[in-house]
């Protein structure tokens, strides 16, 4: 097989996945081809791997892949920041005939020390869009989606028909109130408060850690949608 050929062919499977989970690249930059080909999946912040080979050189490749995903997997939960999802143009972005999606960006209000999401950390939710019709009146909605499924939450902004241009709002998610786990947003436009014109599930993602310290012995996830510390009081009854 030509050694184009054999490039082209790993290199489209990783654009074609990646648009797959709604990254988008424009100028992919391979950075490594030898037993796995490497991109850099430009512009998007993102370094793809596709196993070229490597069946090649590890004949137990399975069991190769299946430790490094438990190991990214670890990492990914641990230790990982989420990515803004962005569009450079109106046109190649989400949205309808009067906004289009610029920039979803999740961040931490009080980050911990060790740069995480925390279940005590307040989450802040900011959306930059483009108004390209300003005689509409439009408001965006979340509804947030826990690991199984499951919508723990929505939250609406105000109606409003704004001037052309660019625009951004903006909410806080309460620290104490999510349970650990990893997170979505899916994003809806509803135009005159009533009418659904666009839905992008999934537009962002992050994980909330638990760091928070037990005084039991029990330290594994407790079960729950959302886990709200609680304050009990305890105190002796008259017989």
């Amino acid at each position: 097989m030509p050694e184009t050929a054999r490039d082209a062919t790993p290199l489209r499977a990783a654009i074609a996945v990646a648009e797959r989970f709604g990254v988008r690249t424009t100028d992919p930059a391979v950075l490594s081809d030898g037993a796995n080909l490497v991109v850099h999946l430009a512009p998007a912040p993102i370094v793809a791997r596709v196993a070229t080979l490597t069946a090649a050189v590890r004949p137990r490749i399975w069991q190769s892949f299946a430790r490094e995903i438990a190991l990214t997997s670890y990492l990914r939960d641990a230790y990982g920041t989420p990515v803004p999802t962005e569009w450079s143009t109106p046109e190649s972005a989400p949205g309808d005939a009067a906004i289009r999606i610029r920039r979803v960006c999740v961040t931490g209000a009080d980050l911990d020390a060790d740069g995480l999401l925390t279940m005590t950390t307040p989450i802040e939710v900011r959306t930059e869009f483009w108004v390209l019709d300003p005689s509409r009146r439009v408001h965006l909605t979340y509804h947030l989606v826990n690991q199984d499924g499951i919508v723990v939450l929505t939250s609406g902004g105000a109606s409003a028909a704004r001037p052309a241009g660019l625009h951004a709002v903006s909410f806080t998610i309460p620290g104490a109130l999510l349970n650990s786990g990893a997170y979505s947003l899916n994003l809806l436009l509803v135009h005159e408060e009533n009418r659904l014109t666009c839905k992008r599930d999934s537009i962002a993602s992050f994980t909330v850690a638990d760091t928070v310290e037990r005084r039991q012995a029990w330290v594994g996830r407790e079960p729950g949608v959302v886990q709200p510390p609680l304050a009990w009081h305890e105190a002796a009854v008259s017989p």
